[in-house]
């Protein structure tokens, strides 16, 4: 019985191996302008966003981390970029821009000035709001962390915005905390562009 049932087993071999599905091509990878990690894409959104060379472009967002953007290329691929590569991604409740290393939410964004509130996104939400830092662009470029007690963020702030009278005096009086910044610079923005306005004497 064994002796009849090989040569069945054998003359069967090339049609069980005709069932067998292909083995796949394969994956043509595409390599990466800018060095990051590839993965599968998923969900994404349309979005706005800045480059280094200062220009802005359509996209498609991945993922927004507090140290990389994930951004859609042509192929469907989800690739990391640096806050040095990608500066700013527009989402339509909110704007990131890059602060340093990490990406910071944009409070305020003036012609010379700016203002970021950073968020550890990848912490937990009581440690995202005990690690909240707010950052303060200066009309020089320079990008400083704003102080929490009310003297030392009334100094900083005398510092960018003493010439308009009002507010100068209002720090002075240590009126405003580090909440109010926001604000503070859409009045300076304002005293400027009346300033600009007026007829000269």
């Amino acid at each position: 019985m064994k002796q009849a049932l090989l040569p069945l087993l054998f003359l069967s071999l090339p049609a069980a191996a005709q069932l067998r599905p292909q083995e796949p091509a394969q994956r043509t990878m595409y390599p990466n302008v800018l060095p990051g990690t590839v993965s599968n894409v998923r969900n994404s959104q349309p979005i706005r966003y800045q480059t280094a060379d200062r220009k802005w472009h359509d996209g498609q967002l991945h993922r927004l981390k507090t140290e990389r953007v994930y951004l859609v290329n042509e192929y469907q691929q989800a690739i990391s970029y640096l806050p040095t590569e990608v500066i700013r991604v527009v989402l339509p409740d909110a704007t990131y821009g890059g602060v340093g290393r990490f990406f910071a939410q944009e409070l305020f964004a003036g012609s010379k000035l700016g203002l970021y509130q950073y968020q550890d996104m990848e912490a937990g939400f009581i440690w995202q709001l005990l690690g909240t830092q707010w950052w303060l662009r200066r009309p020089d470029g320079a990008v400083v962390k704003l102080r929490s007690g009310r003297a030392a963020f009334s100094r900083q702030m005398l510092s960018v915005v003493g010439d308009d009278p009002e507010l100068a005096k209002r720090l002075q009086a240590r009126a405003y905390r580090r909440r109010d910044a926001a604000a503070i610079l859409e009045q300076y923005q304002q005293w400027q562009q009346a300033q600009s306005a007026a007829p000269r004497q």
